[in-house]
């Protein structure tokens, strides 16, 4: 099991919860032709970043709700941008949603989206 995994749930957790956690892992890191890092702090490293995996059945229905909205919003406009959500919950900071498939694009076409770690901003 994650070391990182135990501590976050304040618990063990179950085999099922282990194995969809890896799963997840394995997929992003094929998808991102990243290198999954489990013995690490962070469970995939792609892009020159670590990142964090986290597979949920339900938990990210208004993220994918908010991203939907975007696009009829863009379909009925005529626009074709790729949607792309702020989204804040109380007293916490700001987090973006995409899709992976469009930060990919970004990805390849800037090398500059993602901030390194030694200049992230802390507002």
């Amino acid at each position: 099991m994650h070391l990182h995994a135990r501590r976050l749930s304040g618990g063990a957790m179950g085999k099922k919860s282990r194995r969809k956690g890896a799963a997840g892992e394995r997929e992003f890191a094929q998808i991102t032709d990243g290198e999954r890092t489990w013995w690490a702090p962070h469970d995939v490293n792609a892009y020159g970043r670590d990142w964090e995996i986290k597979r949920l059945k339900t938990g990210f229905a208004a993220a994918y709700a908010a991203l939907e909205e975007f696009e009829q919003h863009e379909q009925k406009l005529g626009g074709d941008q790729a949607p792309i959500v702020g989204a804040r919950q109380d007293h916490k900071e700001w987090l973006v949603i995409q899709y992976l498939k469009d930060y990919q694009i970004h990805e390849d076409d800037c090398e500059c989206s993602c901030p390194q770690p030694h200049n992230r901003r802390k507002d």
